[in-house]
């Protein structure tokens, strides 16, 4: 048995079987649910890390993430994460790898796109066209994942404006991919909320072009803090 396998056991030992079947209904995936709290996933996690000699490699953290477990997605970004500061373009192509992962859920993606990807993007360790493969190629999860890589910097400016209407191309027209996705529209409500932040007339220019296509809880979203009648 390897480490990676330890890991998964106690995950699986810890499990809730009715929280499991709470958050198959609540992520609406095809992932391993195993049913796991926040407490249980890192009392797991610190159990593990506390029986080995060394931090997990690129290579168990892979593992780990492709093991379909969820709660296993989880702690792998967790560790990666607690190691930021070695974060180079080896870890930007383990995280791009991850994020075309398809069988997953909006707590994985919701993860690894702000605070994975993101990070990353504006170091300038993540190249512009694997962000923007992302919306080349829709696949909703990945999709998902690149739209949310784009949080910090939007908040900051308008510098990713262009790449979020890019985004958008995919589920704000109807007709196109992921036109009335709910798990879509969530992306594009994340990011513009950290747009209210960097760039808010560009919110409101975006609303007022788009009210038409955009679903009523979305822009229920923004009334109070944009003004879209004008």
């Amino acid at each position: 048995m390897t480490d990676v396998d330890a890991l998964l056991g106690d995950l699986r030992s810890r499990s809730d079987p009715v929280l499991a079947r709470r958050l198959r209904a609540r992520y609406k995936t095809a992932e391993t649910v195993v049913g796991l709290d926040a407490a249980a996933l890192k009392g797991a996690v610190a159990a593990w890390l506390a029986r080995r000699d060394a931090a997990p490699t690129l290579a168990e953290l892979d593992r780990l993430f492709r093991s379909g477990v969820c709660e296993a997605r989880l702690a792998a970004m967790e560790l990666a994460l607690a190691r930021r500061a070695e974060w180079d373009r080896g870890w930007a192509d383990l995280f791009v790898g991850w994020a075309w992962t398809e069988e997953t859920s909006w707590p994985v993606a919701d993860v690894l796109g702000p605070r994975l990807l993101g990070p990353l993007w504006l170091a300038g360790q993540l190249d512009a066209d694997r962000l923007e493969e992302f919306a080349r190629r829709p696949r909703l999860w990945p999709w998902r994942t690149g739209m949310t890589a784009l949080v910090a910097g939007l908040s900051r400016g308008e510098g990713d404006w262009p790449l979020f209407e890019r985004f958008c191309e995919s589920c704000v027209p109807r007709g196109s991919p992921f036109h009335g996705e709910r798990a879509a529209f969530n992306g594009v409500r994340t990011a513009l909320r950290a747009a209210l932040k960097g760039c808010p007339a560009r919110v409101r220019d975006f609303l007022d072009r788009h009210e038409p296509e955009l679903p009523g809880y979305l822009l229920m979203a923004f009334k109070r803090e944009v003004d879209i009648d004008g």
